[in-house]
């Protein structure tokens, strides 16, 4: 008996050696094992017969003529599976199982340090925030059809306390390293984490299908990528939880306009120069990102104008006659911290070549104030001075086309007043900063937080419709900015509450007769509240509360409830059984005396 291993990687000695089993040891009285793959043993034989041709027949007849490489390719082909059939009988093979195909042939069991290997992938998949058997068995179809050695590697560096915090994706760094994916950035910043798997995706053409880190394509390339990036972002966020809303401005924002962007071409040049326009690949303010690409968006109708970004009268101090719709008349005598909350969702577009300024409103604005904040926290920065930073109301210059692009944000009008001493700013600074710390671990995995981007960015979309349709005395729409920006939250928490529930409601402990998940109310929040309301009351009956985290966290969260609709919040507080006194700051029924303008741009 002889055995042959590792023929198939050497592309050089390879043939020679096949040549050698061909001629000398085709024969009975000798057992010759070859292991390898088998694809890699077809190229070394096809690349052979191809050499056979000579250069000077191949110049003349495969390069001179195109009616012959149709000829010339169909007798490779031959002479490679004639050849294969002589050294490797079909007879004589013996394929090598998967994990996963063994495990479906026979009743047998693959332990790793004595643990079962699906045990083992089920404890790293919920040490990742993933609790669903749907979702688990995605990614345990792809990590048990991947080679021993490499789920052997997986397994112990995620499963090893010594060796996961810096090698949790180290099965993968190659493909990953091929895909042109800077692990290392990660590595020495993890704010850098989102920006490398948003580039990975765009330069892929990928975003609008894979931005939820699945493992579900035909190239196990890609497979290994996303796994890998997947791994990467949980190890960077399992104590960074400003990531969740990075990934839900950085992927889920920018994706909202993706699918538009792309719709009649492959071609990613506008989506990349958005991303660059906005700052998405640089560690800016969340913030900051939303103002820059808010101004790069406006001049395509089509992108602005999806129902995302509400825009109301500018500034009373620079109109020539006075708005008393206008944020700052409405506010102008209001306590500062009324002030702030009111600027937090503002972002104003100027346009220098025209000398005019457009105000809008978006609860994206909300959502990077609250990542900035916990990032500003994880920095060891100051909560309450990040706070007043983000309540500046900033100018974002719209490009003039006519003269070369420039970082474009600028402070504007209102200027900031003098800081007053007051007791319901000691209170609000009180409870932001506890609220802070109490946001440690929000551990959720990247396709559910792409879920709620996707599902709130089209359901807001539909609250502006229903609203625009509504018509005054004078049979005019009349847009009331408490009333949508209040029901975009309701929104948005029903959208996070809902994907929670879907993955982990099945999951958690619960009252002994909690009625089954279908009871949940997937529709969304149009013109009330009154569906997500219901849906947390189907929650806290249930005993399913530990189901919603990230929903509990932003209900309670001061840069959230202040711009809800009161009654809702009393209505929230009841379910949740909240002291009475709580979430004592609202500034909607202020908002609701600024109208939204009826035209867009």
């Amino acid at each position: 008996m002889i055995a042959f291993d590792d023929i198939d990687v050497d592309f050089r000695k390879g043939w020679p050696v096949l040549e050698t089993i061909r001629k000398y040891l085709c024969t009975p009285r000798i057992i010759t094992l070859l292991s390898g793959d088998l694809h890699l043993y077809s190229i070394n034989v096809r690349k052979q017969q191809w050499y056979n041709f000579g250069k000077a027949l191949l110049k003349n007849e495969y390069d001179g003529c195109d009616n012959n490489k149709g000829q010339y390719t169909h007798l490779v082909d031959e002479m490679e599976n004639q050849y294969m059939l002589k050294l490797f009988k079909a007879e004589n093979r013996v394929k090598l199982f998967t994990v996963d195909e063994a495990l479906r042939r026979a009743e047998i069991c693959y332990k790793i340090d004595g643990k079962d290997i699906r045990e083992c992938y089920q404890t790293i998949l919920k040490n990742c925030g993933i609790h669903d058997k749907k979702h688990i068995a995605i990614y345990e179809n792809f990590l048990m059809n991947l080679p021993i050695r490499s789920q052997i590697h997986l397994v112990k560096s995620n499963l090893d306390e010594n060796l996961k915090e810096n090698h949790s994706y180290d099965a993968f760094m190659s493909q990953m390293l091929s895909g042109n994916i800077d692990v290392d950035l990660v590595s020495h910043s993890y704010e850098m984490t989102t920006v490398v798997i948003l580039r990975y995706l765009i330069n892929s053409n990928m975003l609008e299908s894979a931005y939820q880190l699945l493992p579900r394509y035909e190239s196990n390339t890609v497979n290994s990528c996303l796994m890998g990036l997947f791994l990467m972002w949980c190890n960077s966020a399992k104590d960074k939880p400003s990531l969740v809303f990075d990934y839900l401005m950085r992927v889920g924002f920018i994706r909202c306009f993706a699918e538009i962007i792309m719709a009649d071409s492959d071609d990613n040049t506008r989506l990349l120069k958005l991303c660059l326009q906005s700052g998405v690949f640089q560690t800016n303010t969340l913030k900051g990102m939303l103002g820059n690409a808010m101004a790069y968006l406006y001049d395509d109708e089509n992108l602005f104008g999806i129902g995302i970004f509400f825009p109301i009268r500018g500034l009373s101090g620079r109109a020539k006659n006075t708005n008393v719709d206008a944020l700052d008349f409405v506010f102008k005598h209001k306590t500062e911290l009324e002030k702030k909350l009111a600027y937090i969702p503002a972002v104003m577009l100027s346009f220098v070549y025209k000398n005019e300024s457009r105000l809008y409103y978006s609860v994206y604005g909300i959502l990077s104030a609250i990542g900035d904040l916990l990032r500003a926290k994880e920095l060891g920065n100051d909560v309450m001075t990040t706070f007043n930073e983000l309540s500046l109301l900033r100018s974002y210059q719209v490009s003039d086309k006519a003269s070369s692009s420039k970082d474009n944000e600028n402070e504007d009008l209102p200027e900031p007043a003098e800081e007053e001493l007051e007791e319901n700013t000691a209170r609000f600074k009180t409870e932001l900063e506890e609220w802070v710390g109490r946001v440690n671990n929000i551990q959720e995995a990247p396709f559910v937080i792409g879920k709620m981007a996707t599902r709130f960015c089209y359901s807001q979309r539909n609250i502006y419709q229903s609203l625009k349709e509504e018509k005054d005395g004078n049979n005019r729409p009349v847009v009331k900015l408490g009333r949508i920006t209040s029901l975009s939250l309701l929104e948005l928490l029903n959208a996070i509450l809902v994907e929670e529930a879907l993955v982990n409601y099945d999951f958690v402990n619960k009252n002994e007769d909690a009625q089954a998940i279908d009871g949940l109310n997937l529709n969304n929040v149009r013109t009330s509240g009154t569906v997500f309301e219901n849906n947390l009351k189907f929650i806290y009956e249930n005993g399913a509360s530990d189901a919603i985290p990230l929903t509990k966290v932003l209900i309670t969260c001061p840069l959230i409830y202040p711009y809800i609709d009161p009654t809702s919040v009393a209505n929230m507080k009841t379910i949740m059984g909240l002291d009475a006194a709580s979430l004592p700051f609202n500034v909607n029924a202020c908002l609701d005396q600024v109208t939204l303008k009826s035209q867009m741009r």
